[in-house]
């Protein structure tokens, strides 16, 4: 399936009847959330660039570094509580391109992962997966880029796992990804770099075209990772790696 049929598939699937309007108003509160920050951060500085002639240069120094420091505490919750929306809505997308018709309700989307079974899990992966690639970064970004790429399944695959019972542990999963993502890291680069206009779209919204964008390049997301598991089970059949939420499910519904 090319870039182009990848792309087409997740439209065909959101277009389904209430897909796209529900996944749309289970991002609203992350996207909220973000657009506080923004402000709150905005407002923060603006009040130490305010009080730049009053202060000497020492407590200038040290109330830029208290309101970096305030920053990053602010954006570490942010994030933390935004990852978990966004990626419930991104493994609902995944649902969707397996079964459109499948009922979605928006409550069930937005808390998807806030329960026993996904929570921790997701929790332990996220921070993995951030200090990975954050060293990765360190050196250059390349390796960042490179181990971002390598590890971008291990969400679906930790989904999978959990749906057909499977505990398997983080550095498992991420030693899936990795080897389901061997020949494919090129691709999945070209098909992130032909989403910049959509990213420039909601930049300058102010993340309000998030609502219409995120749906849409998630269910492309989820459609490539359906191609690459596919395709990766037909060519190690003796693999578990890339078990469906059943075992041993290696084809994508129609």
């Amino acid at each position: 399936m090319t870039r182009a049929e990848m792309k087409a598939r997740a439209k065909d699937r959101l277009n389904h009847p209430g897909v796209r309007l529900k996944l749309a108003l289970a991002l609203i509160l992350p996207v909220v959330i973000m657009l506080i920050l923004n402000i709150v951060v905005g407002m923060g500085l603006k009040q130490v660039m305010d009080q730049v002639t009053s202060l000497s240069d020492a407590d200038f120094i040290n109330r830029v570094q208290q309101a970096t420091m305030d920053t990053q505490k602010k954006s570490l919750f942010a994030n933390l509580l935004t990852f978990y929306f966004f990626t419930g809505v991104s493994l609902t997308t995944l649902d969707v391109v397996r079964n459109p018709d499948r009922p979605l309700r928006v409550f069930d989307i937005m808390f998807k992962l806030f329960n026993s079974t996904y929570f921790f899990s997701m929790l332990i992966m996220y921070v993995l997966v951030t200090l990975i690639v954050g060293v990765g970064s360190a050196f250059f970004y390349v390796p960042g880029i490179i181990f971002g790429l390598g590890l971008r399944l291990v969400y679906f695959l930790l989904y999978d796992a959990r749906q057909r019972g499977d505990n398997r542990g983080a550095f498992t999963i991420m030693g899936d990804s990795w080897r389901l993502m061997r020949g494919y890291k090129a691709d999945l680069l070209v098909m992130y770099l032909s989403f910049i206009p959509w990213y420039l779209l909601s930049a300058l919204t102010l993340g309000l075209a998030e609502l219409y964008v995120t749906p849409y390049i998630q269910a492309t997301i989820a459609v490539f990772y359906e191609q690459v598991r596919i395709r990766y089970a037909a060519d190690n059949p003796d693999s578990d790696a890339a078990d469906g939420p059943r075992e041993g499910q290696n084809h994508m519904d129609d």
